[in-house]
């Protein structure tokens, strides 16, 4: 059989037929301008998010998300986390160790000591698998908490902690894959 495919700017998606377990459209959104966050005590949006709209309200929406940080602080950066909302909803807010609500989608966790990481630049990312549930348009959208001991510092998404003269830049990306079922 003959599948077609049709692409538009950030979209990719094929027409007839549609075979169980097929992928029929891509949404893939790159974000290269930098972000920054003071320490917060709740969740903020980010500017990293996308929409799509399911050809099949049976399909499955495969989310995959990818960043890039640093951090810039006069004391410990303990952690930060990332969720995933769908709307207003959180999607991906798993429970931590102790029970507590600060459950997140993806984080990182090993403590930055004073100084130490200001010129280095990590990544982080996951993917979620959602059941579509609608034709309508779904939008998906990127969280961010930082948590700074004593309260001081900023955490960055596509900047390290410190500078960027001389560095290339860094690409955060998030995607939505329909697979119809």
């Amino acid at each position: 059989f003959m599948m077609g495919i049709h692409c538009e700017y950030n979209t990719l998606y094929a027409t007839q037929p549609r075979i169980t377990g097929s992928l029929i459209q891509t949404i893939f959104n790159n974000y290269r301008e930098s972000m920054s966050f003071v320490n917060r005590n709740d969740w903020t949006y980010t500017t990293i998010g996308l929409n799509i709209t399911p050809k099949s309200s049976n399909s499955k929406i495969l989310i995959t998300c990818r960043i890039h940080y640093g951090s810039n602080s006069n004391s410990p950066m303990r952690w930060w986390g990332a969720r995933l909302y769908r709307g207003t909803s959180v999607l991906t807010n798993a429970t931590n160790w102790d029970n507590t609500s600060a459950g997140c989608w993806f984080q990182q966790c090993a403590g930055y000591t004073e100084n130490s990481s200001y010129n280095y630049c990590y990544g982080a990312g996951n993917s979620y698998l959602d059941n579509a549930g609608t034709t309508s348009t779904i939008s998906y959208l990127l969280y961010i908490k930082p948590i700074v001991t004593g309260g001081t510092g900023t955490f960055y998404i596509n900047k390290p902690g410190h500078g960027s003269d001389g560095r290339p830049r860094m690409t955060s990306f998030i995607m939505a894959q329909e697979i119809y079922y």
